[in-house]
Parts: structure tokens; C-alpha cells; sequence
């Protein structure tokens, strides 16, 4: 259903107009007098409410301010929310006045009378025959065009019988389409009913900034440690009263990498979660997205990646994304949407004919192939600043969503700034992570003064090195040049109380996280807690950014040693892993597999290798890392990107298509979401997605973890699986 404001200009023929667009839009519009007096004080909630304008004919002159009323408002708060106009008669000459053109006496009047009217069959006359027959009402008409007014049509004496403005989303008719002569009429109208879906209501996101520090007598502001309030911040909006079942944080959590410089937080239920939250999961067996959206559940045939591609594109942001009123950009990407995670099955989907089936369906104890969180309100952290941004969107979002008020939006904005500031107010300042490692502390909802113990279950060394000799033996024959080799560690956990005794039961999963966070701070740390699994990652690696602009970004991990247990041998440990030809091999064949991937959709002379071989350093783990970058092509999107690239090349090997069937034959078990991709889709078409490592998974009653490692000619077998046992390493540190 289309919703639409028919602005009556006194006319005798309006009442015509209503039924017809009854009749294309499913719901009959919202009708005001050109001279209602309290358009000044309603007319922006009403623009507020629909999807598109018609101005109606009428008496007059559009050079007489009482001739047209409230019309030049409406079309300019139209204009401003880019809404649809049609103009009729002197809705369409008060569109060709706005825009600088001369409306003077037609040659001689035509009441009632039928003409031929050519166009160019564009805009509202798409699949118009032409010439065809209209009735003409008018004794004034459209000339000195302008050259930002396009003319569409003319009848058979030259006037102009149609225009729009080429940019802005407004067309005008001098012809009466609701005349029962009029040939195609409806047709016109339904013509500018689909320009309006495919535009879609234009809605902006709004942005509050809150400020996460306090003013100091000196004028100056104190040093508030944002990673440990973004913590406390998320118990106390998502874990405290009224905690919603169904909430997503991605954890910026560490401290001087400029990756981790934000945070998202947010909730598809509760008190938190706007009117258009959503979840969705997928099942690529059967083929189906299940999407749960206002307590409504549908069931979609198709791939994740087409469905997620589709319900984008439903939704029109402005101009990048920003209310226009907003003094500046936001200095992240995230414009609100989906945030969730891909699992390595979608490759089913994603690359049919290259990884083969997948030989291990997910179940109960690996989650969903896929799943999601929507949106429509978040709270996003600025370490670097020190600020909290509210993000709304201030109209429906989605076509034929029903209206809500802006005023829901303001009053959640308000409220949430009221609880940041008094968290801020409340608490203590000043660096840490909480004083002993893995320790849950704080003073808001959900902390318990409780360690966390963690215990990974290897797995089998004999296995294990014998799939690694098997594929040595491959890469012998030719038939890989890298693999690498996976397994799903189960877990058990255990809460342990501040005098060491072990409590009975299981610890909840957030509070697995918080001690995870706290041991083995991570740029991509999320906790999800979505529809049949929750997870908690410290992933280091990112899988691909793609910017609004269509710029990507890959950041390929291959190579890891463990910290050392000093400054000098960790020094040492540093160095050999940057020189290990063993190591840099690894790297540079998924280096150039990613630039294989995303050279398929990027612009020719794009891709780019501006970072090779680096060695970050986290917690228990340095690793290589090199970076690409590319520009996507012309019509091609984020999504394109993610179809082309995963899953993530470092967790296949090379080539990709080979390598993916041997894993499928060796490895036991599904690896569930453990090597997929993990972050945000953002309703202006950027995305930021994590590499799924270093990652616990809780579904079905099971808790696990992925590991595995890269082999190659070189590798020793003994070697690879003592490094799987290091990546195991934030788990240890909980003991």
C-alpha cells in the first residue's frame, strides 16, 4: 500500500482523483484544502506519514499565493524528504513556476475538450502509447522552460503537457488523467505509483551525541575508560530490567587500534528495539530465510545472500545515511541495518559448483547457517572521542511498513541519553580492564564479582596430524597448493566464586563474554545473542569493509606464533615470524587469492596490496598480516563482494574452489558459523565483517570453539597442531 497526501486545490474534479488512487495505492490518501490553516503547525508530521503528493487542479493562477495555499510548502517539505510529487493542471504549473518557467494565457482556452498528447515515455508515462488521447481542463499553460525543467510531453499544437525536474522526484500533467475520457489515466497514476516503491520513502537517520566524559573544574575532561563503560553501558541497557532476549554488540575492544574505535550495540526486542526490529536466520539445506519482524514470521524461499541483497535494497536512506540537519558525517560507516554473522555453510550458496555441498549440515549444536539482527535503533561508541551516538530513523523505513511517529524516536533518544549520562555521572573513571583476568566485575545488572573458568577438549593429535600428512600428500600430487585444516573443539565451563569455589551450574554466556573480553582484548569482539545461538567473539581478522563510496578492504591473517613470556623472547618470536618463508608463503597465497576474489567485481587496475607481511600483536598471539584493497565496478554492490570472496580465503586455502572439496572430505564435523564472516550491513549499502575466530558458539545445549591452521609443503604436522593448541589460547587464560 502507498500512502498519499492529495492536496485539493477547491477543485470539482478531486473527489475523482481520491477513488483512483484508491484504487492503484490500496488505501485511500490523505486529503487537506490548499488553504487548511494548520498545515503550518501538522503539515511535517503529515509529510511524516506518507509516501507521495499529488497537487490537484484547480481555479487560479500558481502566480497567486491564495490560488495555491499550502502547495509551494508542501512540495518543499516534499522535496526535502524526497517524496514523489505529481502536479495536475495547476499542481503541474505551480511545479513549472517553483522552477523558474513562465505560466502565461494559453493561445485560447480548452475546457473539456480531447487531445492527442505525444511524450517521451519516461517517468509517469512509461508503457504510454504515443500519441494517446486526454482531456484538457486550462486556459493558462507552461512556456519559457528552463533548462532544469525537462518537458515530457507536448499536444498537438506544441503546449506543454508534461515536465520533471530532472534530480528531484517531481512530475507534472496539464491533462486531467482522472477524466473518464482521459486514455491511460490510470495508468499514469500507477505509473507514478511504482516510481514511488522503487524510490521508496526516503528515511533519515538521526544522530544524537551524548559525551561519555565529565566536565572537571579546570574545564578540562576526565579520562573515562569507554571500553569498560561500553561493558557496563550494554548490562545496563540490554542485561538489566526488562532485558531483551534478543540483543547484539559488536565490542571495539582494543585499546589504540584504530579498527576497534567503535562499538554497536542494540536489540530486536524490548524496550530498546524500534518498531521495525527484525530477525532473520537461514537454512541453506532447505533453501529458506525465516524473518520474524513485529511479531509476524515469514518463511522465504532463497539464497541468504539474495534475500539480504533484496531487503536492502528496500530501504532509501538519504545521502549517505545522516539527518541533513546534522552539524557533520558521524566518523563511522554503520547506518543502522543488519548486523549478524554468515557461517561457513552459505558457500553452499554462495559459490555452488566450487566448494561442493556441504557434507555436514548444521543442526542444533552449530546454530543457524545464518543470522540477524535488524536495527532501527543503536547505540554506537566512540572510543576515540569519548562519545555516545544515538542512531534513529526518524520515518517507517521499510514500503508499506505502517507509520510511527518521529516523537517514539525522540522520547527513546531522550531516555537513553538520560541513562548514559547518569552511567557516566555514577561510575568510577580511569584505565583497566578489571583487575584480575577474566574476573566479571562492575556495579550495574548482570555482574556477580564472579571468575569464569573455561576448559577447551582437544582434539586427537594422531587424527589430527594425519589429515595434515593427507594433505601434504595432495599438495604433492598438485591438488592444492594450501589447505587449511579445521576441527570444533566442545567446551565446558564453570563459574568460580572470589575465594576459588567452583559453583554448580553453568555460567551465563554473557558473562562468558565479559571474562573473554577482558583476558584477550580483539578489534571484532561481538556478543550476539540471537535466534538459536549465541556468540562471543575476540576475532583479530577482518574479512572485508566495503565503504558507501565502493571502496573494499581485506586484511588476510596467515602466520601465528605465541607471546612470549618476555619482552626479549617476545621480541625474538616477533622477528622469526616476520622472516619465516614458511609463514610469508602462506600469507601471500591467500594475498593473492584475495585479489583473485576481489578482482571479480572490482574496477580493472583497482585491486591494490598496500600493507604485505605486518605482525600484529594481541594477548596470547602475534600474527601476519597483510591488507588489500580494491574499488568495486560499475552496478556492482557490497554483496557482490561477499558473494565473490567468501568464504574468507585464509580459511580455505588455494585455490579456493579444489581446496574447499578436499576439507569437506576430511573434516568430521560442520564448522557452524566458526570461519564465516560476522558483522554489520548497512542500510546505505557499506558492510564490515570479521573473520568468525577465536570464537565461542553456544547452541543446542553445546559450547564450542574452531580451530585450525594453514598447511602447506612445508608444514610439520606435530608443529600445526601445537599452533591449533595456542589458538586456544584466550580460553586458557580463563583457567
Amino acid at each position: 500500500m502507498i500512502r498519499t497526501l492529495l492536496v485539493d486545490n477547491h477543485d470539482s474534479f478531486t473527489w475523482n482523483l481520491v477513488h483512483d488512487l484508491i484504487r492503484v495505492n490500496g488505501v485511500e490518501p490523505v486529503v487537506v484544502p490548499n488553504d487548511w490553516d494548520r498545515w503550518q503547525a501538522e503539515g511535517e508530521k503529515i509529510l511524516d506519514r506518507v509516501d507521495n503528493v499529488v497537487i490537484s487542479p484547480g481555479p487560479g493562477t500558481p502566480l497567486e499565493p491564495g490560488d495555491v495555499g499550502i502547495g509551494p510548502a508542501v512540495i518543499d517539505g516534499a522535496v526535502r524528504r524526497q517524496l514523489p510529487v505529481l502536479g495536475i493542471c495547476l499542481g503541474h504549473q505551480l511545479i513549472a513556476h517553483l522552477q523558474g518557467a513562465a505560466v502565461e494565457r494559453a493561445a485560447e482556452p480548452v475546457h473539456g475538450r480531447i487531445s492527442q498528447i505525444t511524450h517521451d515515455g519516461k517517468g509517469v508515462f512509461q508503457g504510454i502509447p504515443s500519441p494517446f488521447e486526454a482531456v484538457r481542463y486550462h486556459s493558462l499553460a507552461v512556456t519559457d522552460v528552463p533548462p532544469n525543467l525537462t518537458v515530457n510531453a507536448r499536444s498537438g499544437d506544441g503546449t506543454v503537457m508534461g515536465v520533471s525536474v530532472p534530480g528531484k522526484l517531481l512530475w507534472g500533467v496539464q491533462f486531467h488523467p482522472e477524466s473518464v475520457k482521459t486514455g491511460h489515466g490510470p495508468e499514469i497514476l500507477a505509473n507514478f505509483a511504482e516510481i514511488t516503491r522503487r524510490q521508496g520513502p526516503v528515511r533519515r537517520v538521526r544522530d544524537r551525541v551524548v559525551p561519555l566524559t565529565l566536565p572537571t573544574t579546570a574545564g578540562e575532561k576526565d579520562a573515562t575508560d569507554t571500553r569498560r563503560l561500553s561493558g557496563d553501558l550494554f548490562r545496563t541497557l540490554f542485561r538489566g530490567r526488562d532485558a531483551a532476549t534478543t540483543v547484539v554488540w559488536l565490542d571495539g575492544n582494543a585499546p589504540g587500534d584504530p579498527r576497534a574505535r567503535f562499538s554497536v550495540m542494540g536489540a530486536a526486542d524490548g524496550r530498546h528495539a524500534g518498531p521495525s526490529a527484525a530477525t532473520a536466520t537461514a537454512d541453506v539445506a532447505a533453501g529458506t530465510v525465516t524473518v520474524t519482524r513485529g511479531g509476524t514470521t515469514e518463511v522465504l524461499n532463497g539464497d541468504v545472500l539474495d534475500w539480504l541483497e533484496a531487503d536492502l535494497a528496500r530501504w532509501n536512506i538519504r545521502g549517505g545515511g545522516l539527518d541533513e540537519d546534522l552539524a557533520g558525517e558521524p566518523p563511522f560507516g554503520f547506518r543502522l541495518g543488519w548486523i549478524g554473522y554468515l557461517g561457513y555453510g552459505v558457500k553452499a550458496q554462495c559459490c555452488p559448483g566450487e566448494g561442493g555441498p556441504n557434507s555436514h549440515p548444521a543442526d542444533a549444536g552449530t546454530g543457524p547457517d545464518a543470522a540477524f539482527v535488524f536495527l532501527d535503533r543503536a547505540v554506537v561508541i566512540d572510543h576515540d572521542r569519548a562519545e555516545a551516538h544515538l542512531l534513529t530513523l526518524d520515518r517507517p523505513v521499510a514500503r508499506n511498513a505502517g507509520p510511527w511517529a518521529s516523537a517514539d524516536e525522540t522520547a527513546w533518544s531522550e531516555t537513553t541519553a538520560a541513562v548514559v549520562r547518569r552511567l557516566v555521572a555514577g561510575r568510577d573513571t580511569g584505565p583497566g580492564q578489571g583487575s584480575v583476568p577474566g574476573t566479571v566485575e562492575g556495579s550495574v545488572p548482570g555482574s556477580r564479582g564472579l571468575s569464569v573458568r573455561v576448559r577447551p577438549e582437544l582434539h586427537d593429535r594422531g587424527d589430527y596430524t594425519g589429515k595434515i600428512r593427507r594433505i601434504r600428500e595432495l599438495i604433492a600430487e598438485g591438488e592444492t597448493y594450501e589447505a587449511c585444516l579445521t576441527t570444533v573443539l566442545d567446551v565446558t565451563a564453570e563459574e568460580v566464586s572470589v575465594d576459588g569455589t567452583v559453583r554448580s551450574g553453568h555460567p551465563a554466556c554473557f558473562d562468558i563474554y565479559t571474562a573473554l573480553r577482558a583476558a584477550s582484548p580483539a578489534p571484532f569482539g561481538a556478543y550476539l545473542q540471537l535466534p538459536g545461538v549465541t556468540v562471543m567473539s575476540t576475532s583479530p581478522e577482518r574479512f572485508l569493509r566495503v565503504d558507501a563510496d565502493g571502496t573494499v578492504t581485506s586484511s588476510p591473517i596467515k602466520g601465528t606464533r605465541p607471546t612470549g613470556d618476555t619482552e626479549e623472547e617476545d621480541l625474538r618470536i616477533r622477528a622469526e615470524l616476520q622472516h619465516s618463508e614458511k609463514d610469508r608463503a602462506e600469507n601471500l597465497m591467500i594475498v593473492d587469492l584475495v585479489r583473485h576474489d576481489l578482482g571479480r567485481v572490482a574496477d580493472p587496475g583497482s585491486v591494490h596490496v598496500p600493507e604485505l607481511f605486518s605482525v600484529e600483536s594481541y594477548a596470547t598471539v602475534h600474527q601476519l598480516v597483510s591488507t588489500v584493497t580494491a574499488r568495486l565496478g560499475d552496478g556492482a554492490g557490497g554483496l557482490d563482494a561477499v558473494r565473490a570472496a567468501f568464504p574468507p580465503g585464509s580459511m580455505t586455502g588455494a585455490p579456493k574452489e579444489r581446496t574447499m572439496r578436499i576439507l569437506e572430505e576430511l573434516e568430521d564435523s560442520p564448522r557452524g558459523i566458526y570461519s564465516g564472516a560476522l558483522g554489520w550491513f548497512s542500510l546505505d549499502g557499506a558492510l564490515d565483517l570479521s573473520v568468525v575466530i577465536r570464537t565461542l558458539v553456544c547452541a543446542g545445549g553445546r559450547l564450542t570453539y574452531g580451530v585450525g591452521g594453514a598447511v602447506v609443503a612445508q608444514s610439520d604436522p606435530d608443529a600445526e597442531y601445537e599452533e591449533t593448541v595456542v589458538k586456544t589460547g584466550p580460553l586458557r587464560r580463563l583457567r
